[in-house]
């Protein structure tokens, strides 16, 4: 099926379009790391709110057109450009655009653009407007060495726009566009196995910012947690599609709120809000029990990234050099990437509890067992989750070490590094010899590596 699985808009029903219950499904794995829950709570909107229009014309038409082809208009005897005879992009675009339209110029190899349309072009015709049609734009104020293949244009104002004109504000759902992506998904089909295409599509689903949907579980006692210092955490649960042939979930995504308000009955069993964010996040949701992520799942050019092919994002060298060190999570890492240590107050009640079992975790714990395998001074590795007093969750690992501070720290930090792909931003690993303190966990619980 090609780098994603994808409904075609001009086919039957097929993969996920028909593997999606688009009746939402709740799966209480899930869920949100507690400590957002502030930030959270400051997003709420009403569903039902006004959708922000974010266009460049005043009539609030959306349409998105990527490029295929570019051409500048040359003089024959010197090719030397023609001034003021713009340049011509052509491609398909979805939605209306007019003749006289501003429009904002998008790709990952240039600043931000906006450009004028001097004239349209469906069937070698000139035309005042068009939608939904393969057609030539001439543009104004454009350069060519500004002009990229797979370049998007759009009336849509991109979230980097909308971010600027904040001046610091948080942004909400109703900032959140784009475009960019949006004018990819549209062409899936046709380009799915260029290489090209595939390298822009990618970046563009790893640097957004999408809207999501959360369930406000407030009032669910049931889905309270009690810490032994008398405080209780609530559960921040994500809504999901279902497949109803084999059970499997999926984490919906959205590009903009015209694209959310199409999930009418999101909220209707149960109270929920609607919050940014970004694909770090969301696919440590997908990974941590669920199968994958679907963007714009009530749209036709819906996308449906399965987990190994997250994994797979994730692995490639790029990913990690740009998201590896905020993914990192390790609390004994300052911004350096240095290892820190830290003592725990005799005072600070924690909790230490065994982690669900997901994808996730399998994955962290064949890194540090083929580390262990590695290294002689490991002889055992425990796996817990900690809960400390400020309610900060995080994962534990427990080794039997040299307790020699050195030895330790080399051992802590090669862990670290092994463990750096699966530790998705947002979460902690906390690392400990083991000592008696943490007798009465270890003693109970077997080691699930052991030399």
């Amino acid at each position: 099926m090609g780098f994603f699985n994808k409904k075609k808009k001009d086919s039957e029903p097929e993969e996920i379009r028909e593997d999606l219950d688009l009746n939402m499904d709740v799966n209480e794995d899930a869920q949100l790391d507690d400590s957002l829950k502030e930030d959270i709570e400051k997003y709420v909107k009403d569903i039902n709110s006004d959708v922000i229009q974010n266009t460049l014309n005043e009539d609030g038409r959306r349409y998105t057109m990527l490029v295929e082809e570019a051409f500048s208009n040359k003089n024959p005897e010197n090719d030397e450009e023609v001034e003021n005879k713009g340049i011509l992009l052509k491609g398909n675009v979805e939605g209306k655009i007019k003749k006289g339209d501003m429009i904002y110029c998008l790709h990952p190899g240039m600043k931000l653009a906006k450009a004028t349309v001097k004239q349209l072009i469906v069937n070698n015709k000139p035309v005042d407007e068009a939608k939904d049609c393969e057609i030539g734009i001439i543009v104004e104020n454009l350069n060519v060495e500004r002009v990229f293949k797979y370049m998007v244009v759009t009336s849509i104002t991109p979230m980097e726009i909308r971010a600027k004109e904040k001046n610091g504000q948080r942004i909400i759902c109703e900032d959140i566009e784009n475009p960019a992506l949006s004018g990819l998904m549209g062409q899936y089909n046709k380009f799915c196995k260029d290489q090209e295409y595939l390298n822009v599509l990618t970046y563009r689903i790893v640097h957004a910012l999408f809207i999501t949907a959360i369930y406000d579980t407030q009032e669910d006692e049931d889905n309270e947690v009690t810490l032994e210092n008398g405080h209780t955490v609530k559960k921040m649960v994500f809504p999901l599609v279902a497949n109803d042939k084999n059970g499997s979930k999926a984490v919906p995504v959205f590009t903009d709120m015209v694209s959310f308000n199409r999930w009418i009955n999101v909220f209707d069993k149960q109270k929920g809000m609607v919050v940014p964010n970004s694909f770090q996040v969301m696919s440590g949701v997908s990974l941590n029990g669920n199968n994958g992520i679907v963007i714009n799942p009530f749209n036709l050019d819906h996308i449906f990234i399965p987990n190994d092919l997250i994994k797979n994002i994730m692995n490639t060298d790029g990913y990690k050099q740009e998201f590896g060190p905020k993914q990192a999570g390790n609390s004994n890492n300052n911004q350096n990437g240095e290892m820190q240590q830290e003592k725990i107050n005799a005072n600070n009640q924690i909790k230490i509890g065994i982690p669900k079992r997901t994808e996730q975790l399998d994955d962290i714990e064949k890194a540090l067992r083929e580390f262990g395998e590695k290294n002689i001074n490991v002889k055992e590795i425990y796996m817990f989750i900690m809960i400390r007093e400020n309610n900060r969750e995080s994962f534990f690992c427990i080794m039997d070490i040299p307790k020699d501070p050195n030895i330790a720290k080399d051992i802590f930090e090669e862990a670290s590094k092994a463990i750096k792909p699966y530790i998705f931003q947002g979460q902690r690993m906390e690392f400990a010899f083991k000592q008696k303190a943490f007798d009465p966990v270890t003693e109970a619980n077997e080691p699930f590596y052991k030399a």
